[in-house]
């Protein structure tokens, strides 16, 4: 009896913990793409940022037709 239930909890471990590593490799997936769109987000208000900073103080129309 013992040696039956414990082959029955050995195959139903493993499918156990592949859900919880589809899960977590899921959640990782996830996590890591919200980071690149967040970052890549923060990168383009940056340059935006750096980009009108010289059109603004410029005196210059030329560089402000440039810049555009």
């Amino acid at each position: 009896g013992a040696h039956c239930s414990s082959i029955s909890a050995a195959n139903t471990a493993p499918s156990l913990t592949d859900s919880a590593l589809t899960t977590s490799m899921l959640a990782s997936v996830v996590l890591s793409v919200l980071s690149l769109i967040t970052i890549s987000f923060w990168v383009a208000n940056f340059c935006n940022k750096l980009a009108t900073i010289p059109v603004s103080t410029s005196p210059n129309p030329g560089n402000n037709a440039l810049a555009v």
